[in-house]
């Protein structure tokens, strides 16, 4: 035991002995040589190390030759250029220069330490080492600023679905605040003209609404699609010829609108005074038809086709002259805008105009009357309501038939007079429930406008009696089918007569 401890000490003392001989060899190594200092740095690009200074010059050392060169290579690498590494040799030096801003200076000590040739051998490989990092450096920055950009266009398409979503939502909330209103929408008034009734205007904020909502999803949509177009340079051209295209119609149709404002104005106030002019018509013709106004020349029932006739009228007359007045002479845009109106209009209601010229000589000649039992375009029934564009049958089961005029230029009409209203008399059990009775015998008759009634002429402990008068020919079975599906015993049924 005693014999390696003994051992052991002289093997500590000599791997003492060595470790102080390599430290001293080190402190010679780095102590000081003639002509310059022999302590090597490194010029570094991010933490990669680019070029070696092994010798000091004049009063910098090595250390300090190569922070200053570090810090100009990186500020030369993400500056804005080509970044076009040259070299410069003057007299007895050699400048390794990055987009002509001077990285590193070399001198002759520094080739001699490396252990190459001449300075020109040295300082090219230095520019090679240089050009090399700084490449790399340029590839690591555009990949570095792709996935930036493609971070930065998914984060701005998130933003933008999540706003067309809000959008969405604000329209259904502000639509949820207009009905929950009691008053409702204001009606627009010009003095006592109502130019607006409450739900046109409740329907225009609606229709305004959902055009909004949409016309700012579409800009947002447009704008993060075009702003991420220009963040590539792949697709920056692509990106600015599309907005090109988009904006220079728009451009001109704006330049155009500009410059027509006065003439906008002017078809402005004749809107307004075409609207008042037609509301006018609308309400003295409706007046007249409900019979609070007389015209000599103007019967009550033909009043309304007739208020119908000259607001057309006057439509086509504004359209026709109004346009070249304002526009100031006999071509323009307005009066290119009358001429499409017109020729729109006579192409899409060529059916129309034509169910109005065939109803004319049937509503001013009076050859169908309300009340009269009518066979038009294979409907028959009884005549509700004649106008300018349809005739509106009721037919057997009570149901309104609407047909056009058009139809009696292609299928005979027949009148067959005046309708025959037939009368029953039915008597049903005391104890049933009357008011369920009187509301089955109602709708068997038919409509009130046909001069069906019900009448209750007795009521006792034995039964009620009821007097029916209806349009219906059939109304006894009628009234027979309607009880018996109800489960109402029916007593006595029989036909009291008709008359017309």
């Amino acid at each position: 035991m005693r014999l390696s401890h003994a051992v052991g000490v002289p093997r500590l003392l000599a791997v003492s002995s060595c470790l102080l001989l390599l430290s001293s060899l080190g402190r010679a190594a780095e102590a000081p040589t003639e002509g310059g200092t022999r302590s090597e740095a490194a010029v570094r690009l991010h933490e990669h190390r680019v070029f070696l200074f092994r010798v000091g010059h004049g009063s910098q050392s090595a250390e300090s030759r190569a922070k200053d060169a570090s810090q100009a290579l990186s500020a030369a690498v993400n500056g804005q250029g080509p970044k076009r590494v040259e070299l410069k040799e003057e007299g007895d030096s050699a400048s390794v220069l990055v987009d002509a801003s001077p990285v590193l200076q070399l001198w002759p000590e520094d080739a001699a330490a490396a252990g190459d040739a001449s300075l020109s051998l040295h300082a090219a490989k230095a520019k090679t080492s240089i050009e090399d990092a700084v490449h790399a450096e340029v590839r690591r920055l555009a990949l570095q600023a792709l996935v930036l950009r493609i971070c930065l266009a998914v984060l701005l398409g998130l933003v933008t679905f999540v706003l067309i979503r809000k959008l969405s939502e604000l329209e259904g909330a502000v639509e949820e605040w207009l009905e929950a209103r009691p008053e409702g929408a204001p009606a627009v008034r010009l003095g006592n003209v109502e130019l607006a009734s409450e739900r046109a205007v409740r329907g225009g904020l609606h229709v305004a609404l959902r055009f909004s909502k949409r016309a700012l999803q579409v800009v947002l949509a447009l704008t993060w699609f075009f702003v991420v177009l220009s963040w590539f340079d792949a697709t920056s051209d692509a990106g600015r010829r599309i907005l090109g295209m988009l904006l220079e119609p728009v451009g001109r149709v704006l330049a155009r609108v500009f410059g027509a404002i006065p003439q906008i104005l002017a078809l402005a106030v004749l809107g307004l005074l075409l609207v008042l002019v037609l509301r006018s018509v609308q309400l003295f013709f409706g007046s007249v038809a409900r019979g609070e106004t007389h015209l000599a020349w103007v019967p009550a029932d033909l009043a309304r086709p007739t208020g119908t006739l000259l607001q057309a009228a006057l439509v086509i007359v504004t359209v026709v002259f109004a346009g070249p007045i304002i526009s100031g002479g006999g071509s323009g845009p307005f009066q290119g805008l009358a001429q499409a109106m017109l020729i729109g209009l006579a192409v899409a209601c060529t059916p129309l105009f034509a169910a109005v010229v065939a109803g004319l000589p049937l509503v001013y000649g009076r050859r169908l009357r309300v009340g009269d039992v009518a066979e038009m375009g294979g409907q028959i029934g009884l005549v509700k309501h004649v106008d300018l564009l349809s005739v509106v049958l009721e037919d057997a089961g009570g149901r309104p038939v609407r047909v056009p005029h058009l139809l009696s230029l292609f299928q005979p009409m027949r009148i067959l007079g005046l309708s025959a209203l037939v009368t029953v008399d039915v008597t049903v059990s005391g104890t049933e429930d009357q008011v369920r009775v009187q509301t089955l015998l109602t709708e068997a008759a038919g409509s009130h406008a046909s001069g069906a009634r019900v009448e209750l002429r007795a009521l006792d402990a034995a039964g009620a009696l009821y007097r029916i008068v209806s349009g219906y020919e059939d109304v006894g079975l009628r009234v027979a089918a309607a009880l018996k599906d109800a489960g109402i015993a029916l007593a006595f049924l029989g036909e009291a007569g008709s008359q017309r």
